[in-house]
């Protein structure tokens, strides 16, 4: 999907255990907040891209490198996405 829709960003895919029942696909390279948005809209708005994948399964969000640190060492998931949906999902 990136090499075909994104291939000017130069976007690069880690794969992180967050803990025994969730991972993280992380995307990383955006120049700006902007970029990483629309992002999360395309991937949103694409069910064909995940279709093998119940959709209760996973969650898309944004998550500045600083505050995915935390959120990585602290384990607080939930916390972080009610943040995230009432600063970014409005």
């Amino acid at each position: 999907y990136n090499k075909s829709h994104h291939s000017l960003e130069k976007l690069e895919l880690d794969d992180h255990v967050f803990n025994d029942t969730t991972r993280f696909l992380v995307v990383k390279g955006f120049k700006n907040q902007k970029s990483v948005m629309q992002y999360v809209n395309e991937m949103q708005n694409n069910n064909d891209l995940l279709i093998n994948i119940p959709s209760n399964n996973y969650t898309h969000f944004c998550i500045a490198i600083e505050n995915y640190s935390v959120l990585f060492k602290a384990k607080v998931i939930n916390e972080y996405m009610d943040f995230y949906k009432k600063i970014y999902i409005q």
